[in-house]
């Protein structure tokens, strides 16, 4: 009897929120997860693009190189508004400086939107891009925009590993920032992670995951 092995595939992040997010897009369907951790010594994918997309679709087919197989990775940022050329959400990790570390990020950005008093001027939208690779290009991408929260002057002291931005993501409707919902709630937010792993789900199912499986490594 022939027994057919699960496809192997890199959550392509440094980031634990991250790895976390990437494994649940993948909920329920048996691939055989490794982790950077699992790799050789390597240089990690620059973030390289114009668009989430693009930085996003660098850093899989980064992944996939590295790891010689298939690899998911992604790429977001908060959009800003109100502090035009003052912001670019492509930079939201390294907005604080290259070497920030999260404290560094949650205390500039308050300090950067100081003068933005009305919650309508402090408005933020999350993006976010998703790719699937295998060496040597695309397999398949998705990207979401939403839902919009506003950013406080005071981070919650609720926080998320590695999505440092949460604590400071304030949705008034429900008078909780990102990192206090349930998941009830951050459904009805529109929350881009619960947005992209339906559509991940749905392309598994449309027949994919047997695609996965049979693709060379």
């Amino acid at each position: 009897m022939t027994t057919t092995m699960p496809p192997r595939i890199l959550l392509g992040s440094t980031n634990p929120a991250k790895i976390d997010r990437l494994r649940d897009c993948l909920e329920g369907w048996a691939f055989d997860f490794i982790t950077v951790d699992n790799l050789p010594p390597h240089e990690p994918p620059e973030e390289t693009g114009s668009t989430h997309l693009e930085i996003a679709e660098a850093k899989a087919v980064d992944w996939a190189r590295i790891s010689g197989g298939l690899a998911i990775a992604s790429d977001g940022g908060i959009d800003i508004p109100a502090l035009g050329p003052n912001w670019d959400s492509l930079l939201t990790r390294r907005a604080a400086g290259q070497d920030a570390t999260d404290e560094d990020r949650v205390q500039h950005l308050p300090e950067l939107m100081e003068h933005l008093e009305s919650n309508s001027d402090r408005e933020a939208t999350w993006k976010e891009a998703l790719v699937i690779a295998l060496p040597p290009g695309i397999v398949q991408t998705w990207e979401v925009t939403g839902p919009t929260g506003v950013i406080q002057r005071e981070p919650s002291a609720k926080r998320i590993e590695g999505f440092w931005l949460a604590s400071l993501w304030y949705f008034p409707d429900m008078r909780k920032t990102y990192t206090e919902l349930t998941t009830s709630e951050l459904a009805q937010v529109g929350d881009p992670w619960l947005n992209l792993k339906s559509q991940v789900q749905a392309w598994l199912a449309d027949g994919r995951y047997e695609g996965l499986g049979t693709l060379s490594f």
